[in-house]
C-alpha cells in the first residue's frame, strides 16, 4: 500500500511539474505578447490623457485669469490707460495671449492690446447691453495667416450685479504657439510622438511647426492600430478636447516595430524562465518522490497556513481512505471560513464606501462654505448677521467695516448699543425685532446711521430672520447699501431740472417777444422800401435813392429770414415744431426754389439746372419746410460759386426705395474739416467766399435739424476748388408707393 501510494505520488509530481509548465510556456507567450500590447495603448493613452489636461488648463487658466482680474482689479471703474496697462500686464505674465481688447457696450469704447500692434479684428457690438450673452465662451479654432499660427477667442462677459446687464466684454485671442512648445517640452518615450488636430484633422500643434504650417491633414477617427503621422504602422491612441464650439484631439502613436522590440525580449525571457522552471521542477520531482510524502504531512502544510490567515487551495482526496474523510473535513472547514470572511469583507468595503461619502459630504460642505465667504466678502454691500436671542453681530462682511469704520473684531459679540447712539441703537433694536416676530422681508428704503468716518449716511437695507427646521428665528440677515451719494445727485438733478425748465420758458417767452417787436417794424421797412424799388409815387430823384432803397429791401428780408430760421430753430431744439405732413411733389418743390432764387442766380451769372425726373413717386412731408430746406442749399450754393459756374438739382430712388435729394454746385468748396463747422450754428466755413456773403450760419444747421424731424439725414462731400454736393436722404417709410 505504501509502495503504490509512492509511486502514484512520484508519477503525479512529474505530471503536475511539466504539463502546467508546458501550459504556461505557450499561453503566457501569447497572453504576454497581448498584455505588453495593451499595456503599450494604456501608456499612450495615459500620455494622450495628461497632454489633453494640460491643453485644458490652457484654456481654463486665462479665463480664471480674467475673471480675477475683473473682481479683484476692478478694471470696470479704472481708466482707459489703467485698462490698457492691466491688460497688457496680463498679456505679458503669459505667452497664452495674442491680444486682449476690452469693449464697453454702454460708451462703445476699445481698449486694446496685441502682440503684434494691429487694432483689434473685431467691430464693435451695437447690441443693447440687454441683449448681451452673460457666459464665458470659446469660439471656432481660426487659423491667422499673419502670424501664422491657429488662434481661438475667449470671450468673457462683464456683468453689472444692479440690473443683471452685460456691460462690458473682455476679448481674449489665444496663442495654440504656447501648446506647440509644450509639446516639443515633453519626454517621450521609445519613438513616441505628439500632436493635436481639429476636429477636420488638420494638424493644429505639433513640436515641429513645420508640419503645422504645411497645413497636414489626417483621418481624425484613428484609434488602436493605423497609419501614423510619419506614414508607417503604428499604435494610436486619441483623446478628445472641447473648447466652446471647437472640438480638438489629442494624438499620441508610436511604431508598430518600436513596440515589438518589448514583445520579443519578454518571449525571449519567458523562454529562459521555462525552461529554468522546468529543469527545476524535474529537480523537486525526484528528490520529494525519493521521501515519505503523505497526506498527513500536506494536511498539517495547510493547516499551518490556515492558522497564519491564508486560504489554500483544496487538498485532493481521491483514494486515501480515513485520510481522505480527514482531508475532506479540512477542505469543508476552508469553505466555511472562506465564506464568513468574505462576508466579513463585504461588509468591511461597505462601510468604507459610507465613510467615503461622508468624507465627500464633509469636503463639499467647506467648499461651499469657502464659496459664500467670498461672495459674502467681496460683494460691494454691508452684510451683517445677527444672533435672534440677543441681537449680537456674529457676522461682518469687510464692506461693512469700511462704511462704519470699524474692524470687525470691535464689532462681533457686540449689540448695537455697544456701537451706535442710545436712540439710533434704540431704533435698530426694536426694528430687528419686529421682524423677527413677522416672519417677513422687511425692506427699509431710507435708514440714517452715524458712521465713524463718513458721518451721517443714508442706507437702504433689507432684514429678514433665518430660521430653523421648527419654524424659530435663530439669526437675522441684514444687506445694506449707502446710498448717500445716489440721493445727493437725485437733489442735484432735480434742481437742474427746475432750473432748466425755468430757463426754456425765459426762453419761449424771449422768443415770442422778438417775434411781434421786431417783425412789426420790419415789415413796414420791407413794405415802404419795395413801394420805393417800385417807384410807386414816381421816381425818387438821384439813382443813390434807389441803391439805397434795395440796400434797405435786401437787408430788412435777410433780417427776418434770420428771425424766422432763429424761431424755427429754437421751435425743433424745443421739440415744439409740428410738421404739417402731407404728400408733396419733390419734383414742383424744386420748380418753386429754384424760381424763387433765379433773380440771384441771373444776378451772379449762374446757371441753375433742374433735373428731378417727372416719374419720381411723392414723398411724405412739411412742404413748407421743404421749401425752406431748399431755398437755404440754393442760395448757399449761388453764394459760394463764381460767375459762369452751375448748381443742378437732382434726385433717385436707391434699392431700398428711399429717396436722395442732392443740390451739387462747381463753387470754391470746402476743407474736410470746415465742413463739420458749417453745420454748426452761427458758424461758416473760413475761406469760402468774401465778406459780402457771409450769412448768418444758421442755414445749414437748420436745414440738418429739419432732415432729423423728418428721419432722414443731411450728408456733405466737398473738394477744395470744385464744388460741394449736399445730400438730403429721407427714410423709405417717406416715400409715397406709385399706382
Amino acid at each position: 500500500m505504501r509502495r503504490s501510494l509512492r509511486t502514484t505520488f512520484f508519477l503525479f509530481l512529474v505530471f503536475l511539474a511539466i504539463a502546467p509548465i508546458v501550459l504556461v510556456g505557450v499561453v503566457s507567450s501569447r497572453v504576454s505578447f497581448t498584455a505588453i500590447d495593451d499595456l503599450k495603448k494604456e501608456n499612450l493613452l495615459f500620455s494622450a490623457g495628461q497632454i489633453a489636461s494640460r491643453i485644458e488648463d490652457f484654456f481654463t487658466t486665462p479665463s480664471r485669469d480674467i475673471n480675477l482680474i475683473i473682481k479683484t482689479g476692478g478694471i470696470v471703474s479704472l481708466s482707459a490707460e489703467r485698462q490698457k496697462a492691466l491688460l497688457l500686464s496680463l498679456m505679458l505674465e503669459s505667452d497664452a495671449y495674442q491680444s486682449l481688447t476690452l469693449e464697453s457696450y454702454v460708451s462703445g469704447g476699445i481698449v486694446h492690446v496685441s502682440r503684434t500692434g494691429l487694432p483689434p479684428r473685431q467691430s464693435p457690438s451695437t447690441e443693447s447691453p440687454a441683449t448681451k450673452e452673460r457666459t464665458t465662451t470659446f469660439s471656432e479654432l481660426r487659423f491667422d495667416e499673419d502670424i501664422r499660427e491657429p488662434l481661438i477667442s475667449l470671450k468673457v462677459p462683464i456683468v453689472d450685479n444692479r440690473d443683471g446687464k452685460t456691460t462690458h466684454l473682455v476679448l481674449a485671442e489665444l496663442r495654440f504657439r504656447v501648446i506647440w512648445d509644450l509639446l516639443a517640452s515633453l519626454n517621450y518615450h521609445e519613438q513616441e510622438e505628439a500632436y493635436v488636430t481639429d476636429r477636420s484633422g488638420r494638424v493644429i500643434a505639433h513640436a515641429n511647426p513645420s508640419i503645422v504650417l504645411r497645413n497636414r491633414k489626417i483621418d481624425p477617427d484613428r484609434n488602436g492600430h493605423g497609419i501614423g503621422i510619419s506614414g508607417v504602422e503604428s499604435l494610436i491612441a486619441a483623446r478628445s478636447i472641447v473648447v466652446g464650439e471647437e472640438k480638438m484631439i489629442v494624438f499620441v502613436e508610436q511604431p508598430i516595430k518600436e513596440a515589438q522590440k518589448s514583445n520579443l525580449i519578454v518571449l525571449f525571457s519567458i523562454i529562459l524562465v521555462s525552461a529554468a522552471a522546468l529543469a527545476f521542477a524535474l529537480i523537486l520531482v525526484i528528490y520529494f518522490s525519493r521521501k515519505i510524502v503523505t497526506p498527513v504531512e500536506r494536511l498539517a502544510v495547510s493547516a499551518e497556513k490556515l492558522g497564519r490567515g491564508e486560504y489554500p487551495q483544496h487538498i485532493d482526496t481521491s483514494g486515501y481512505g480515513e485520510i481522505g474523510t480527514l482531508t475532506e473535513m479540512f477542505n469543508d472547514m476552508v469553505t466555511r471560513l472562506q465564506v464568513a470572511h468574505t462576508d466579513l469583507s463585504e461588509k468591511n468595503k461597505s462601510l468604507n464606501e459610507e465613510y467615503m461619502k461622508l468624507e465627500r459630504a464633509e469636503s463639499n460642505l467647506r467648499d461651499q462654505e469657502r464659496f459664500l465667504d467670498s461672495v459674502i466678502e467681496n460683494l460691494p454691500l454691508m452684510i451683517f448677521v445677527k444672533d435672534a436671542e440677543n441681537l449680537k453681530f456674529v457676522r461682518f462682511n469687510k464692506a461693512g467695516e469700511n462704511l462704519l469704520g470699524v474692524s470687525r473684531s470691535e464689532l462681533i459679540g457686540k449689540t448695537d448699543f455697544d456701537i451706535f447712539p442710545e436712540d439710533q441703537a434704540k431704533f435698530f433694536v426694536d426694528n430687528d425685532r419686529e421682524i423677527l416676530l413677522a416672519n417677513e422681508l422687511r425692506d427699509i428704503v431710507e435708514e440714517p446711521i452715524e458712521t465713524k468716518n463718513l458721518g451721517n449716511r443714508f442706507l437702504h437695507t433689507r432684514k429678514i430672520g433665518i430660521r430653523d427646521a421648527a419654524g424659530n428665528p435663530i439669526y437675522l440677515l441684514g444687506i445694506s447699501e449707502d446710498i448717500t451719494d445716489r440721493m445727493q445727485t437725485e437733489r442735484e438733478l432735480e434742481t437742474a431740472k427746475a432750473q432748466a425748465e425755468k430757463a426754456s420758458q425765459a426762453k419761449s417767452e424771449f422768443l415770442a417777444n422778438m417775434s411781434h417787436d421786431l417783425r412789426t417794424p420790419l415789415n413796414a421797412i420791407i413794405g415802404f422800401s419795395d413801394m420805393m424799388r417800385q417807384r410807386a409815387f414816381g421816381p425818387l430823384g438821384d439813382t443813390h435813392y434807389d441803391e439805397y432803397a434795395e440796400d434797405i429791401h435786401s437787408s430788412g428780408t435777410l433780417l427776418i429770414s434770420l428771425i424766422n430760421d432763429v424761431l424755427d430753430l429754437s421751435k425743433i431744439e424745443a421739440g415744439k415744431y409740428d410738421l404739417a405732413e402731407e404728400q408733396v411733389s419733390i419734383a414742383a418743390l424744386v420748380a418753386v426754389s429754384t424760381r424763387q432764387v433765379s433773380t440771384m442766380a441771373a444776378h451772379s451769372e449762374l446757371t441753375v439746372v433742374n433735373d428731378i425726373p417727372t416719374s419720381l413717386p411723392h414723398l411724405i412731408g412739411d412742404e413748407r419746410a421743404l421749401i425752406q430746406v431748399l431755398n437755404n442749399l440754393l442760395s448757399n450754393a449761388i453764394k459760394f460759386t463764381p460767375a459762369g459756374g452751375l448748381i443742378s438739382v437732382s434726385a433717385f430712388l436707391d434699392d431700398t426705395n428711399a429717396m436722395t435729394v442732392q443740390v451739387r454746385d462747381t463753387g470754391v468748396g470746402m476743407r474736410e474739416n470746415d465742413i463739420a463747422k458749417a453745420l454748426r450754428p452761427f458758424e461758416q466755413a473760413e475761406g469760402s467766399s468774401s465778406s459780402s456773403h457771409r450769412g448768418t450760419g444758421l442755414g445749414l444747421h437748420l436745414c440738418s435739424n429739419f432732415m432729423v424731424l423728418f428721419g432722414g439725414a443731411l450728408e456733405i462731400t466737398s473738394d477744395v476748388g470744385k464744388g460741394t454736393t449736399v445730400s438730403l436722404r429721407f427714410p423709405p417709410v417717406r416715400t409715397v408707393p406709385m399706382s
